[in-house]
């Protein structure tokens, strides 16, 4: 058995008797990291540590864990309003040995405490608080060689994180990310409706349930396509969810075997356990990010994104990473993605989009996607 180099502080004794004075000071915060504590040998690599991390009226939950030497790799999850106690099931095996993983959760989110104040519910502040974040971490460890990894709307949020502070990181790999909201909802709601259209020329004009609820489909894209898209959380409800159930497909999934494999997951105690959770304490993590998810949702400049005429600004080495039939975020999202990496020079740039896969890509080819990561972390080192 390996010696484990850890701290053992329960995370809620950590959070009830910490919190003002981490809201005071970042110094008290590595009270609570205690490098010397151990629960066996030091000459041990492996640290697995949960800690609080102040930032502006609030403070952020972070797990370091994997190699206390490494080069850190900081983990974006997606939503917005997602967490990342799950993603160490799907790296620990593949990068922890060799790195040290931040799994972040975002403000609000997960085990980071609730937001209450709707006007930090911002991209900006988003920025902001992985700013402080990134600051700490180098003040920790010595100014160590920070890669960003993000997923979803992880993968947006490193690039505006980039445009700000590029030259605090080491590499960024996106994951299925996006920089134009209106061409990611143009391409599901046409997907949707030529769906919807090509089984009505099918049908032959026979009215049925059947045509109804593709009327129906029809009937309400109209109606999307001519608003503003500002107040979308309802909206976009309908085109991710449930016009695909009615036209019988997933934008985030391809692979309906390995969708299948997750649900079970979702189902397992040891599953939440790796994460430290249990069932019942995940349905609150669930609803704080409902309500994070819909604040975005109806926020304008959240739904209008574009970042395309920005990013030939970033010069530092990018892996954009897509799915072939990826209609969360649009399968030519991380084409476009790419192209718009001007200002990064062609050997520090890559572009794979994986077929077979949707939005899931590391679960649903795990076998592609986790070499493409392994190398380019390995390279840009």
């Amino acid at each position: 058995m390996k010696n484990i180099d850890c701290v053992v502080i329960p995370l809620k004794w950590v959070w009830k008797r910490y919190e003002p004075i981490c809201r005071l000071s970042i110094y008290w915060l590595f009270i609570i990291l205690i490098p010397g504590v151990s629960c066996n040998s030091s000459r041990n690599t492996f640290i697995d540590q949960e800690v609080f991390i102040p930032v502006k009226a609030n403070s952020l939950y972070l797990r370091l864990a994997g190699n206390k030497n490494g080069p850190i790799v900081l983990l974006l999850h997606g939503g917005p309003g997602g967490c990342s106690g799950f993603d160490r099931y799907f790296y620990k095996d593949v990068l922890e040995e060799d790195y040290l993983l931040g799994y972040l959760d975002q403000r609000g989110c997960g085990k980071s405490p609730r937001e209450s104040a709707d006007s930090l519910i911002t991209m900006e502040q988003f920025v902001a608080d992985l700013d402080a974040v990134v600051d700490t971490l180098k003040q920790r460890f010595a100014n160590r060689p920070i890669h960003l990894l993000g997923g979803s709307w992880g993968g947006t949020l490193g690039f505006l994180y980039l445009l700000d502070h590029q030259q605090k990181i080491q590499s960024f790999v996106s994951v299925s990310g996006k920089i134009s909201g209106p061409y990611q909802n143009k391409v599901l709601l046409d997907h949707e409706k030529a769906l919807a259209n090509s089984e009505l020329n099918v049908l032959g004009g026979h009215e049925s349930a059947r045509s109804d609820s593709l009327h129906y489909v029809l009937r309400e894209i109209n109606r999307i396509e001519k608003g503003n898209f500002n107040q979308f959380f309802e909206d976009m409800e309908l085109i991710k969810f449930t016009f695909p159930e009615i036209l019988g497909f997933d934008p985030y999934w391809c692979d309906t075997a390995a969708h299948n494999r997750i649900m079970k997951l979702g189902k397992d105690s040891v599953f939440y356990q790796l994460a430290h959770y249990d069932l019942e304490s995940y349905d609150s993590v669930a609803e704080k990010g409902a309500y994070v998810n819909k604040i975005f949702r109806n926020t304008p400049a959240y739904n209008h994104l574009e970042l395309n005429n920005l990013l030939a600004s970033i010069h530092i080495p990018v892996a954009v990473i897509g799915g072939a039939e990826d209609y969360a975020v649009g399968p030519g999202q991380a084409k476009l993605i790419y192209d718009c990496l001007s200002g990064v020079p062609n050997d520090k740039k890559q572009l794979h989009v994986l077929p077979g896969a949707a939005h899931n890509v590391n679960v649903e080819v795990p076998e592609l996607y986790y070499p493409i990561v392994q190398k380019f972390l390995d390279k840009h080192d």
